[in-house]
């Protein structure tokens, strides 16, 4: 796991065409971890997230964010292991969100009936950034 300074910002968000390669940025920012996830989340992918979740629960962290703003796709395999890392941040007392869900992740997650789950709720005055190389947002 590489944890990302503070003062480290991850590089700003680009339109592209382009297909993002996974990764996973780390920050810890004070009590709290960050981890921001980039490209697909799907079969070939969710472990390293789930890997990268499970050591951040492992820092003296009282809560984990799991920034979605450069997600491009979630299937069935992220959302599992979504799920599986809040309840193990639920276990030990540490809290577990989810932010800035992109458009695509939020329709997974409102399919499987997850998003009061995730405490994203149903509103309509909710901003949900734009999927990358999304025009019609």
């Amino acid at each position: 796991m590489a944890v990302v300074p503070e003062h480290q910002a991850p590089p700003a968000h680009r339109h592209t065409d382009q297909p993002i390669a996974f990764r996973c940025d780390v920050l810890q920012v004070g009590d709290r971890a960050v981890i921001v996830a980039r490209g697909e989340v799907d079969l070939a992918t969710a472990s390293v997230l789930r890997r990268e979740m499970d050591a951040a629960l492992d820092l003296p962290v009282t809560g984990l964010t799991v920034d979605l703003s450069y997600v491009t796709f979630l299937d069935s395999s992220g959302v599992h292991a979504l799920v599986t890392s809040r309840r193990n941040a639920e276990h030990r007392s540490i809290n577990f969100r989810l932010e800035s869900v992109p458009r695509q992740a939020r329709a997974v997650l409102e399919v499987c009936d997850l998003l009061e789950y995730f405490g994203l709720g149903v509103r309509s005055d909710a901003f949900v950034p734009p999927t990358i190389g999304d025009t019609a947002a």
